[in-house]
């Protein structure tokens, strides 16, 4: 008797055989519109960026990124000339194919023409999703592709009836890893966001004002973007008042040039992000890429590629969320205040040259070819599940 099993046979061989004919046929005509804002130093348009070209350095020719309705073009002009052209090239016609969708945009947008798959990639920053906001992914929508496995469980735990797909970020980290970053005789720390509730900036004051004094040699830069949830100038002015004795601290509260933005990291030691809620950590990527030394919350979308080897965690807890979302029963990650002022002291006296260059191992591996095979696996099941081959009949 023979204990070597034969080879399948008849129909089940011949499905086999048929879908993988299938995917191949499918992968080969796969064409991407990235839908979304474009210009300015937000997160949220530098994601799309990186996302159409990240997608274009694989699939040269069959990519297209166009703005949502109502955007003005001249937000084109907001982007850095080194990668303007590069963008603008991908506004042409896309040839014939199989359409793949994603959109990425706040509030959620739903493209009104439709791909053969429809794909959001969504961000969020806090344990619960609001209702309305599951509907509209449910009804207009494939898929979700999710930057974090933070936010597919956020998804998930909200009642996602669709597929969520956790395919990371490939944001555009060359520039950044080719920095030669300044010396200095003091401790730069750096901070970039929005200057959202979220971002705990709050925190990270209070905790600056703690751990220093004016003649400690340190500085805070904080880098936010203006928006009516953001009250940093405010926050700094209590500060002032209450510390007189306050260690230097510089605020830059306007959307800035690309040149500028690498200039800060260039001139930066440390980043430093007491976030409460986090769908992905764009800064947090950026800085391993730069070789600053990171001090960032335990829990976030950033904790894929953010553990005590690659960073300094500051400890958090779970705690009643009070962003402007208002979502009953939502909570974010409050960093523990000691943790904190113990955070920025230790960085002063030295960085970890091991962990910077684990650091910047894990975020070389933040490829383009690694998302666009995610993102195309992703697409070609939803295709391959729907029996597209009439797909390529049109």
């Amino acid at each position: 008797m023979s204990f070597i099993s034969d080879p399948p046979q008849g129909s089940d061989q011949n499905h086999a055989i048929s879908l993988a004919a299938e995917r191949a046929v499918l992968e080969g005509a796969l064409t991407f519109r990235v839908v979304g804002h474009v210009g300015g130093s937000y997160s949220l348009a530098r994601v799309n960026r990186a996302l159409a070209l990240a997608l274009a350095n694989v699939r040269p020719g069959r990519v297209r990124i166009a703005a949502i309705p109502g955007a003005s073009w001249r937000e084109w002009w907001h982007v850095a000339p080194s990668e303007r052209w590069r963008l603008l090239r991908l506004r042409r016609l896309l040839p014939p194919g199989v359409e793949v969708v994603i959109s990425q945009h706040y509030p959620l947008h739903v493209p009104a023409r439709r791909g053969a798959v429809n794909f959001a990639l969504f961000f969020w920053e806090e344990s619960l999703i609001p209702a309305e906001t599951i509907e509209a992914l449910n009804a207009g929508f494939n898929g979700v592709l999710a930057p974090s496995q933070f936010v597919a469980e956020a998804l998930m735990r909200s009642g996602l009836e669709i597929p969520v797909h956790c395919v990371g970020l490939a944001p555009d980290l060359a520039p950044f890893q080719r920095l030669r970053r300044s010396s200095s005789e003091i401790t730069r720390f750096l901070h970039i966001s929005s200057g959202f509730p979220r971002k705990g900036v709050d925190v990270l004051l209070r905790a600056y004002a703690e751990a220093f004094r004016v003649g400690d040699p340190v500085e805070l830069v904080i880098k936010c973007s203006p928006n009516p949830h953001n009250d940093v100038a405010a926050q700094l002015a209590a500060c002032r008042a209450a510390q007189p004795n306050l260690a230097p601290i510089r605020l830059i509260d306007a959307d800035i040039a690309e040149a500028d933005m690498l200039t800060l990291y260039r001139n930066a030691d440390v980043m430093v992000l007491p976030s409460r809620g986090e769908g992905f950590n764009l800064p947090a990527a950026e800085a391993m890429a730069a070789g600053l030394a990171l001090i960032v919350s335990e829990i976030g979308g950033h904790t894929d590629f953010c553990t005590p080897a690659t960073a300094r965690l500051v400890a958090c807890r779970m705690t009643a969320s009070r962003s402007h979302l208002s979502i009953p029963g939502s909570q974010w990650a409050e960093p523990d205040a000691a943790d904190m002022v113990r955070a920025l002291r230790e960085a002063t006296l030295g960085v970890d040259p091991v962990r910077l260059a684990r650091a910047a191992i894990i975020v070389g591996e933040m490829t383009p070819a690694r998302l666009a095979e995610r993102i195309s696996c992703a697409a070609l099941s939803h295709l391959v599940q729907a029996g597209a081959r009439d797909q390529l009949r049109g």
